[in-house]
C-alpha cells in the first residue's frame, strides 16, 4: 500500500468520525432532555437547610422572648404564574437559638406563612426556584439574631397593599404596598 492511498483512507476515516460526532451532537442538542423539564425539578418535599449543624428545639413565643421586626421588600408580579409574591427580610432576635414555624404569620387573605407549598410548586414548575433568593421557611437559627428572607403570596391582583400580621407578643404587623411590583 502506498504513502498516499495511506494517507487518503486516513482522512477518510477521520471525516466519518467527525461526521458521526456531528450527527450525535446535532440529535443530542435536537431530541435530548431540554431543561426545566420534569425530570430536573428537584422534589419539594423537603427545603435544604443551610448548614450543616443540629435543629434548636421547637421555639415557643409565649414562654420565651422573641423580638420580629420587618426589614425590606421586593414584590414580584411575573405574570406566569398568576399571582404576586413578596420576598421580605425579617429580623429576629432571641435570647437564644431559635426553631419558629411561620405558622406565627398570616396575610389578610388568610395564608399562613407556613402553608404556601401550592404557590412554591406552580413557581417551581416555571422554573423559578426560591431557594436562589435565600428563602426560608421556618426561622431557624443557633444565633441569637439574625435576618431571613420570606415567601408571601398575593391572591388577589386587585389589592394594592397586603397586610401581614404576627400572633408573637410585641410583633407588629406588616403592610406591604403592592404597587411597585418587579
Amino acid at each position: 500500500m502506498t504513502d498516499r492511498r495511506k494517507r487518503n483512507i486516513l482522512i477518510w476515516t477521520l471525516a466519518l468520525l467527525v461526521l458521526v460526532f456531528g450527527c450525535l451532537v446535532f440529535f443530542d442538542v435536537l431530541f435530548g432532555k431540554k431543561s426545566g423539564q420534569k425530570d430536573d425539578v428537584v422534589p419539594a418535599a423537603e427545603i435544604n437547610e443551610t448548614g450543616n449543624h443540629e435543629k434548636p428545639g421547637a421555639t415557643d413565643p409565649e414562654e420565651e422572648t422573641i423580638r420580629i421586626s420587618w426589614r425590606d421588600y421586593t414584590v414580584y408580579d411575573l405574570g406566569d404564574p398568576d399571582f404576586r409574591f413578596i420576598i421580605a427580610s425579617v429580623r429576629v432576635s432571641a435570647d437564644g437559638p431559635t426553631n419558629l414555624s411561620l405558622k406565627h404569620f398570616v396575610t389578610e387573605e388568610g395564608i399562613t406563612l407556613d402553608n404556601t407549598q401550592e404557590y412554591v410548586r406552580l413557581l417551581e414548575e416555571k422554573s423559578l426556584y426560591l431557594g436562589r433568593q435565600n428563602v426560608c421557611f421556618s426561622l431557624i437559627s443557633e444565633d441569637a439574631s439574625y435576618t431571613a428572607n420570606v415567601f408571601i403570596p398575593v391572591k388577589d391582583d386587585a389589592l394594592a397593599s397586603l397586610t401581614v400580621s404576627c400572633d408573637i407578643p410585641g410583633t407588629r404587623e406588616m403592610k406591604f404596598q403592592l404597587v411597585n411590583a418587579e
